[in-house]
């Protein structure tokens, strides 16, 4: 019994993140893949919420796919200031690594600012709309806050994404 708990202990382990996360160094990259998995884990609550908080009537079947298995999320120094960047038809968004080192030390709000971006830009790859985006960001933030915070008081990440 106790092999069979090991065994069923290790796939979990292995298999809880299977997205692809590049070039973000340690903390970030653990950072990133819980901010994805909180949400992939979640989904059907997190749908909910955010189809809530603006009127949506879906997410889209590719947003949630990219959550769940397809998103790739790749770190490096990107050009002006852009935080993030993503192409509609693309799996893979890049990150700044610049504003990640810059955000705060408190894990559940840097993860609350890193969900929303990677949303964000995974929200990119599946159509082509900033507004869209834009509002898909913010709900992340949201949710996130109300899920894993004991504060009201914290504000937005401080860009606009």
């Amino acid at each position: 019994m106790k092999k069979l708990m090991l065994i069923f202990t290790f796939l979990l382990t292995t298999n809880s993140f299977s997205h692809t996360v590049s070039s973000c160094g340690s903390p970030a990259t653990n950072d990133i893949k819980s901010a994805i998995h909180a949400i992939k884990n979640r989904w059907s609550n997190y749908e909910r919420f955010v189809k809530n908080f603006w009127g949506f009537n879906n997410l889209s079947t590719c947003l949630e796919k990219r959550f769940k298995s397809k998103g790739k999320v790749k770190c490096k120094n990107l050009s002006g200031n852009k935080v993030g960047l993503a192409y509609p038809g693309f799996k893979e968004v890049k990150i700044d690594k610049g504003w990640l080192a810059g955000l705060s030390s408190n894990e559940n709000r840097r993860r609350a600012c890193i969900a929303a971006l990677v949303a964000h830009e995974f929200a990119h790859t599946c159509f082509s709309s900033e507004r869209r985006s834009d509002k898909i960001d913010e709900a992340t933030f949201e949710w996130w806050k109300d899920r894993f915070s004991n504060s009201n008081s914290w504000e937005s990440c401080g860009i606009y994404l």
